[in-house]
């Protein structure tokens, strides 16, 4: 919990000193408009690829098989979406990223394997004698 509480106060102070920055160096309105942007256009994007995706999962299942990597895909979808309507450089920056499906299948396959070890390293036999 303590990491959690820790990361979110650095990246909110780092969020603001780089939005300080930007602004100084753009102006408050560019700043300001840029926020605006990217917020409008994350959430476009987001609900251009949340349909297509479930739209792929619908598919899928239909096929009858297990909706593995859309599901992933929603999540990251979902995750982006609330960091580009966030205001900040970093977040913004992560939201566009998580839109992006080379980095999601990255990021599918970081998980996969996560997933298998973790099933590997907590699988265990129970004999049961009669």
């Amino acid at each position: 919990m303590f990491r959690w509480g820790l990361l979110f106060v650095t990246v909110t102070s780092l969020e603001l000193f780089l939005l300080l920055q930007l602004g100084a160096y753009m102006g408050i309105w560019w700043t300001a408009g840029l926020i605006l942007f990217t917020g409008f256009l994350g959430a476009h994007l987001t609900r251009m690829q949340g349909i297509r995706t479930v739209m792929s999962m619908q598919k899928t299942m239909q096929e009858g098989r297990m909706p593995h990597r859309e599901m992933i895909d929603g999540v990251c979808i979902l995750i982006a979406g609330a960091f580009l309507l966030t205001p900040g450089i970093l977040t913004d920056i992560t939201g566009f990223l998580l839109l992006t499906p080379a980095f999601r299948a990255v990021l599918y396959r970081y998980i996969e394997k996560r997933v298998q070890r973790f099933i590997q390293e907590n699988t265990h036999t129970i004999v049961i004698e009669q």
